[in-house]
Order: structure tokens, then C-alpha cells, then sequence
């Protein structure tokens, strides 16, 4: 039996984008209830979750740090030899 109530994973990124769009200056007006907000990050998560984390990061693409010329996938910023006013804090 289908759930016919369950919202779909793209009304979800709609709505999410909206959100996130008003919360931002963007929008007006709120337009969705909470509820709905609810059950569209519920429904993004559980999408996120069915990824392995080693999986996305193995993914990323290698390129050169620009502050140590080590090959990475994470950002430049990320660097520890990054300079202070990137944000990097360690």
C-alpha cells in the first residue's frame, strides 16, 4: 500500500530552499507550518543517512592545497598552514 500523505523528497528541497531563503532576507513570509518544515528535514536526513560518510569523502576530488601543495579533498581553508584571518582556528 502507498502512503499517498508522504511528502516527496523534491517537495522536501523545496521547501527546504524556501526556508532557508527567508531566513536569509530573501523571502517575505514564511509560507510553510512548521509541521511541514518537520517532516521535510526529516525526509532530507533520511536520504542523507543512506550515504556512507567514507563513501562521499572518497568521492571528493583530489586537488593541490594552495598554502602546503599537499594533495587533499579538503578545502584549502581547512589547511592547518592556512593563514588565520581564513577562519581556520587550531
Amino acid at each position: 500500500m502507498i502512503n499517498n500523505n508522504k511528502m516527496e523528497l523534491q517537495t522536501a528541497i523545496e521547501i527546504l530552499e524556501y526556508h532557508q531563503k527567508w531566513r536569509l532576507g530573501k523571502r517575505e513570509d514564511m509560507i510553510h507550518e512548521p509541521k511541514k518544515l518537520t517532516e521535510a528535514l526529516d525526509i532530507i536526513l533520511s536520504e542523507v543517512k543512506k550515504f556512507s560518510l567514507g563513501a562521499v569523502i572518497e568521492s571528493l576530488p583530489e586537488h593541490e592545497c594552495k598554502y602546503c601543495g599537499v594533495m587533499t579533498t579538503q578545502t584549502d581553508e581547512e589547511c592547518y598552514k592556512a593563514p588565520p584571518t581564513s577562519g581556520n582556528v587550531l
